[in-house]
């Protein structure tokens, strides 16, 4: 029997921390009665996140059981198949091809791909940033520019470091305005918010008001607020009406004595009446002007953008620009608006002095400078099919999904089968790893010690969480650190001291010595138990009422218009300059019709993570469903989602999928649903589905790339559609 109560049958009760999104929600192991693990419940002791834990963490410790997990590693036999083989004999074949490869071709010609998972390893990111200093390659990537790199690199340009960012206060604000987010679903990103709907219903129940923009009425949206269904991608155009709006107001003047570079933004920024920002927007005037009213009542208004603007064709300006509106506001800095933590502060001088975000080799192809050290992953395939003395000759995959969540997957499947060595660290065998040369087993969070240092620089409360292992490794996997610093050993990069040292960190008892830093650091930082076992007091975000105070420029300012962000401002007057197409009300031509594609994330699935096969399979088996390439409509958050009027445009039949297109890139089939929640002529596709890949339509290369941050294009893609025939 388990005990409810407690969550276990006898003995202590274990507890960790998930490490799946940025809250980071305390979670308990749910044991029987002879102290077996059998499932994950929210811990209720927790002091950051209080007994709040949704299911993608409770489910996780079936991910970390599944019967697919990958226990032992693999190399190409022979016969060209992924046959099991010993840690010794993977060690000494990647080993020695890196090292040939390295001493023939140069320190370029290794890369390394590192996975959103393996962000939240505190001693996988030690680890893999010691791989790349050691190999001495400029060939680092990361999933950041498919997710958050326009963020990163517009506030360098603002502050002078990419680790500080500002921090909502839900708690105390009377207006949000939230662009581009769901975090119903996703949990909120750059807020560290256990619970962020909690907050946000607070808001309208406390008397403030809550206004939601995105093209799809989401699961957020249900829930509380008003929806500006925006057309896909113009988030930007809103932004850029909003500025001129906000600088007829009376505090626009003192904005500007606080932030002189306000104004120089303004005045290079193209106007946009309100007709304009109508018909680009797809908004209608009365709710333009609504949105105007609400901002100037408001006490303590809040601006919040998220991926939905990320992927935009604007994502780093629209960070700029979010900026810029806040302090017209002046709610920068202030309780009820924007908070910094002290954290990213300090990070923010620490950075440089630590070797975080100092890269500055640019990329061979494009000449793209890297943000936070990272290259980006659309021109991965490139750098790769490229010819040249600094070809990528070899990569190594962390945690990580390239063909599933990097775009054009077809290039990528090209250029993977080049390489002349493909090792891939993971717990499955993901698309990825089966293109690998050596496939090599890594350890869920679930079996390692850590402390939470991923997101402490932008968390919404003062509890830095840490864990024990609370599992035994599955099988024979091992740390990324044992894995990466072994590797280093076999390549014996930097003579013989060099290897030494390497082969001696491989043995290092991380954890141990992990768990040990615990609990003397919560013996001097929590000598009153407040973090009850689980997490140790740091500062809280905190206000003074000087943005000012947040730069690391020599001037004491925030940098909003520099030399690069105004060639941003002039790349957005073309595209606002650019002739527009209304919506076509006409026939479909050769039965396709023009689409623009979003994305959307499913509850039970994050991203390309663990391997879409095997997390889709399990998703499908646990829900009665088929897989993404069932037929008929109802498919629920496997389906692409259509406005009725598309449908019918169509003429889709029930029982029948539609096919996507993106010329030159393949097609791709999958089951629809009718919903009012899109806007006619869009269609919404769930990311990371097991059988069919939505990246495969979205175009890899410069012309798919922001320009200034390396961040990719990833939504409001132009694709063609049409109903499969029997």
């Amino acid at each position: 029997m388990v005990d409810s109560a407690n969550g276990r049958g006898s003995g202590p009760v274990p507890h960790t921390f998930c490490r799946i999104c940025e809250p980071g929600c305390g979670l308990v192991v749910v044991r029987d009665s002879a102290g077996n693990p059998v499932g994950l419940r929210p811990d209720k002791e927790h002091p950051g996140t209080h007994g709040f834990a949704c299911a993608q963490g409770t489910q996780f410790l079936g991910t970390a059981r599944h019967p697919s997990r990958l226990l032992q590693p693999l190399l190409r036999d022979s016969d060209g198949a992924l046959a099991p083989t010993s840690w010794e004999k993977a060690f000494d074949h990647i080993g020695a091809t890196l090292g040939r490869i390295h001493r023939e071709h140069g320190p370029h010609s290794i890369g390394m791909y590192m996975g959103e998972p393996a962000g939240f390893g505190l001693m996988t990111l030690l680890a893999t940033a010691a791989f790349t200093k050691a190999l001495g390659t400029r060939n680092s990537f990361t999933s950041g520019p498919q997710d958050c790199n326009n963020k990163f690199w517009a506030a360098g340009e603002i502050y002078g470091h990419g680790a500080i960012h500002p921090i909502p206060d839900l708690d105390s604000c009377d207006l949000a305005v939230i662009i581009g987010m769901n975090p119903m679903v996703s949990k909120g990103s750059f807020m560290f918010l256990p619970d962020a709907m909690q907050r946000i219903r607070a808001i309208e129940k406390r008397g403030g008001r809550v206004w939601w923009v995105d093209p799809r009425r989401s699961e957020s949206v249900r829930t509380c607020g008003r929806h500006l269904p925006i057309r896909p991608g113009t988030d930007i155009a809103l932004l850029t009406w909003l500025i001129h709006e906000l600088s007829a107001t009376q505090g626009w003047a003192a904005a500007i004595r606080e932030t002189p570079s306000l104004g120089d933004l303004k005045n290079a920024l193209p106007s946009l009446p309100l007709e304009l920002a109508e018909r680009i927007t797809g908004l209608d005037r009365d709710s333009l002007q609504a949105l105007r009213t609400d901002f100037l009542k408001a006490r303590s208004p809040i601006l919040h953008m998220s991926v939905g603007v990320n992927f935009g064709p604007f994502g780093s300006l629209a960070y700029v620009l979010l900026h810029a509106a806040m302090l017209a506001l002046g709610n920068v800095d202030r309780p009820g608006g924007w908070l910094y933590h002290p954290l990213g502060l300090r990070m923010g001088r620490w950075g440089p002095i630590l070797g975080i975000g100092v890269q500055t080799q640019k990329s061979r192809i494009g000449g793209y400078v890297p943000v936070m050290d990272s290259l980006p992953g659309g021109i991965l395939a490139d750098e790769i099919l490229t010819s040249g003395d600094d070809r990528i000759r070899a990569l190594v995959v962390i945690a990580g999904n390239p063909i599933w969540s990097i775009p054009d997957e077809t290039r990528l499947r090209q250029a993977f089968r080049s390489l002349d060595l493909l090792v891939v660290i993971d717990l499955f065998r993901s698309q990825t790893a089966e293109m690998a040369h050596a496939v090599l087993p890594g350890r869920t969070w679930l079996e390692r010690a850590d402390f939470a240092t991923l997101g402490m620089v932008i968390q919404n409360r003062e509890w830095l969480s840490y864990s024990k292992p609370v599992l035994p490794p599955a099988g024979e996997s091992k740390s990324e650190w044992e894995i990466l610093y072994r590797i280093l050993a076999e390549m014996k990069v930097g003579g013989p001291v060099k290897t030494f040292l390497h082969r001696r960190l491989a043995r290092l008892d991380h954890d141990r010595w992990l768990v040990r830093a615990q609990g003397l650091l919560s013996r001097l930082l929590d000598r009153k138990g407040k973090g009850r076992g689980r997490a140790i007091k740091v500062s809280a975000p905190t206000h003074e009422g000087r943005p000012s105070r947040a730069s690391q420029h020599g001037d004491h300012t925030l940098h909003l218009f520099t030399p690069v962000l105004q060639a941003e401002v002039e790349r957005l007057r073309k595209w606002l300059d650019r002739p527009r197409v209304e919506e076509s009300k006409s026939e479909p031509k050769n039965e396709w019709i023009p689409l623009s594609m979003i994305g959307r994330r499913r509850p039970l699935m994050y991203n390309s993570w663990h391997g879409a096969r095997t997390a889709g399979r399990a998703r499908s088996a646990m829900d009665g469903r088929g897989g993404c390439g069932s037929e008929g409509p109802g498919g629920g958050d496997g389906s692409a989602l259509l406005h009725p009027s598309t449908v019918s445009a169509l003429g889709l039949m029930v029982g029948r999928p539609i096919e996507l297109r993106r010329d030159g890139s393949g097609a791709v089939s999958l089951r629809w649903e009718s919903s009012e929640d899109v806007l006619s002529g869009v269609v919404s596709v769930p990311h990371g589905l097991a059988e069919a890949n939505m990246n495969r339509l979205i175009p890899s290369g410069s012309a798919a790339i922001e320009p200034s941050s390396g961040q990719h294009i990833m939504t409001a893609i132009p694709v063609s559609a049409r109903r499969v025939r029997a």
